[in-house]
Formats: C-alpha cells, structure tokens, sequence
C-alpha cells in the first residue's frame, strides 16, 4: 500500500485510508502518525473540491423540473465521495493554515 509524504516531517507516514479522512484547509486535518502536526488537503484540492460541487449542483439546476429529490440528494453525496477520492489520489498533503491546531 503506498504511503504518503507528511508536508511537516517529510516522512511518508499517511495511508491512503489516512489521506481519505483528511479535510480541506478550514478543517482540524489528520495528525501524522510520526510527528503528530497536523496535515490538511491544499488550495489546488480546495479548488478541485469547488468545481466538483459546483457541477454537480448546476446539473442539479439547470434539470430541477424533472429531477427527483432522492437523485439529487445522492448525485451531491456522490459528488463529495468523488472530491474526496481526487484529493487523496491527486493532490499532497499542506501544512494546516489555522493556528489553533498543533
């Protein structure tokens, strides 16, 4: 399983399923398993997490007279699940940006 690189420490030390949880820049992150700093997704994935909603709510917009709710409601879950799966597969991890976390 490969590992990825903590933007604190350098060591690479985040799993996959770590990386996953990781949240976007306002978020607390996931605290590395060496150093314990806490690291979140960068602006280039909280940029890619705001085209991705986006799309999918115009989609949702642009059909609301034909669209049912229960569709909606899952097309925006999926579109989460799938800015999730992009930022851990294709963006590093940054240093977290609030500074009440340690």
């Amino acid at each position: 399983m490969p590992k990825y690189t903590c933007p604190y420490c350098g060591n690479k030390s985040f799993s996959l399923v770590l990386k996953l949880r990781t949240g976007g820049m306002t978020s607390r992150g996931t605290a590395c398993p060496d150093c314990g700093k806490h690291a979140v997704h960068g602006w280039g994935a909280t940029a890619a997490d705001t085209v991705i909603m986006a799309a999918a709510f115009i989609y949702i917009l642009v059909n609301y007279h034909t669209i049912q709710i229960t569709f909606a409601a899952v097309l925006v879950i999926l579109a989460f699940v799938l800015s999730r799966v992009v930022n851990a597969l294709f963006f590093r991890l940054a240093e977290n940006n609030r500074r009440d976390i340690i």
